[in-house]
């Protein structure tokens, strides 16, 4: 992430995952269909892919993608400082 030549959070996930626009939103290509992916925040569901673009690459700590990008979870810096201070665990993973 901090080497990425992408500006926001956004461009790096669009970059990596081969996004594709669906309308006003993004989806990837999951068996066949277009998925839009399920995008969470700091453990807080997001309304979608562009609420990324708020974010700057160098405000995130941490980017996972699960299920070949049908659930993303970003993790920005200032959270995960928190969670370290308060010695709190992150939320279970739910697979659907």
């Amino acid at each position: 992430l901090l080497n990425s030549a992408t500006f926001s959070a956004e461009d790096f996930v669009r970059a990596r995952l081969a996004m594709i626009p669906c309308g006003r939103n993004a989806c990837i290509r999951s068996r066949g269909q277009l998925i839009q992916p399920v995008v969470y925040i700091d453990e807080r569901r997001a309304f979608g892919i562009d609420e990324l673009s708020a974010y700057p690459t160098h405000d995130i700590y941490m980017v996972e993608s699960y299920d070949s990008g049908r659930m993303i979870r970003v993790y920005t810096t200032w959270f995960m400082q928190n969670l370290a201070r308060t010695n709190m665990p992150l939320q279970a993973m739910v697979k659907w």
